[in-house]
């Protein structure tokens, strides 16, 4: 995805936090790799409440606009839960078996 993607869904999660009155806060990351920006982010740190949110029970969402073969770059080993991503064009999709 690029950049104006995560712009995009930046402001999508926002919007959907205000409205659902989540307590939340959202920062930029940039990722680097041997000194070199390989990917630019940003982070949501939520909770269903404010007790939550205070006491640090919080679910951490984290969008990076990077390609996906660099993956091992922009996160660290078995730091996710759920991974998602947007293959490149020309990938072909459909069963095994047709």
């Amino acid at each position: 995805i690029n950049q104006k993607w995560v712009q995009e869904i930046q402001t999508f999660i926002v919007k959907f936090m205000k409205n659902g009155r989540f307590k939340h806060k959202v920062s930029k990351e940039k990722r680097t790799s041997g000194g070199k920006k390989v990917a630019d982010g940003f982070v949501v740190e939520a909770a269903a409440s404010k007790e939550d949110y205070l006491q640090g029970n919080l679910q951490t969402m984290k969008l990076y606009s990077a390609d996906t073969r660099i993956a091992d770059q922009v996160v660290k080993k078995n730091s996710v839960d759920v991974m998602v991503s947007d293959l490149p064009y020309g990938v072909q999709h459909g069963s095994k078996n047709a």
